[in-house]
This record gives C-alpha cells, structure tokens and sequence, in this order.
C-alpha cells in the first residue's frame, strides 16, 4: 500500500519473476473469475479454466492495484483454505490455490493520509486486509530538492536514449536520407 509513484508495480513484477509458478496480474484488467475459475459452456461441452491464484499454486500471485478489484471477498478462501471451490454449470470441485499473495494498492484520495487510519486510507474491506501476514506502506515524502535531482536524471536519461536511437535510425537509413537529415 503506498502512494502513487514509488515503485510498487515494479516491485511487484520483480518478485513474480523470483519463482516458477508465479504470475503478475493488475486489478484494472482481471476479474474475480479471472483470479479464481472459470466454467465456460460452448458446443463442446463445459470446461473448467483456472485462474491466476489457481495457475500461481505454490508459487506468487503478484496483484497490482488490488484495490480496483470489484468483489475480492472471492479470495477470502483462497487466504483462509488455500483452495478454490467451484460448483458452477454442473461442475463441482475444488481447486488447489496454495499461493502467497502480493498485492500493492493506492490510496483512496490519491496520497496516504496520516491523520487516517489504514483502513480509512484503502478501499479493501477489513476481512480482506486482515488476511495479508505483512502491510508495508509506502509514502513519498515531498523533497523539492530530491525531487528535482531525481527527474533532472530521468529526464537526462530519456534524451540519451532518444540520442541512442535517433542515431539507430540515421544508420539504417540510406545515404541520400541520412545526408538530408543532417
């Protein structure tokens, strides 16, 4: 949990690099099902897909902006079980999830308020939170000073690249064109 900028999603895809198994995923795109199972029904017959806590067993499920999911009570299991139960369309199981679960999240009012409470700052219910071992927070501390030493770097950085790639180009080009451009 953390404010906006600081890495998280950076170092949430780092540590699902880190073992077999693991997968990144973002809250923005996934859905419930998407997360736990899907039962799809086509001409062929209904089919039973896994989902990334399901297809992460013994491995990570790395969740970014887990705060955009829309109903995570579905996890609720998963944490407390380690399964996956699924009776949908005639289908009933249940699936391993033996996962360690990362999650990053922003803040509802975009920055950490520190005269509020954790769970004031986030929109994940109490049950959810309660599950995670560990919360760490991230907060960016304003630092004019910092700050500028920091994107002078990231600016200097993007023109050496664009200086890079330009000269890429030029060499690709044929000589008629680069003569021109120059």
């Amino acid at each position: 949990m953390g404010d906006p900028g600081l890495g998280k999603s950076q170092l949430l895809k780092f540590a699902s690099s880190l073992l077999p198994n693991s997968l990144y995923v973002s809250g923005n795109s996934i859905s419930t099902n998407g997360l736990t199972a899907i039962v799809s029904t086509d001409r062929d017959g209904t089919s039973l897909e896994a989902g990334a806590l399901v297809l992460c067993d013994e491995g990570i499920c790395a969740i970014d902006e887990f705060d955009k999911i829309a109903d995570s009570s579905a996890l609720l299991e998963v944490a407390e079980q380690q399964t996956v139960s699924v009776a949908k369309s005639g289908i009933v199981c249940q699936l391993r999830a033996r996962v360690s679960i990362l999650a990053s999240a922003n803040p509802k009012s975009g920055m950490f308020e520190k005269n509020k409470r954790l769970k004031d700052n986030i929109k994940i219910s109490n049950a959810i939170l309660s599950r995670f071992d560990m919360i760490f927070l991230l907060i960016d501390l304003p630092n004019e000073k910092n700050d500028r030493v920091v994107s002078e770097h990231i600016v200097n950085v993007l023109r050496i690249t664009q200086y890079r790639c330009d000269m890429v180009l030029r060499s690709q080009l044929p000589v008629k064109i680069r003569l021109s451009l120059l």
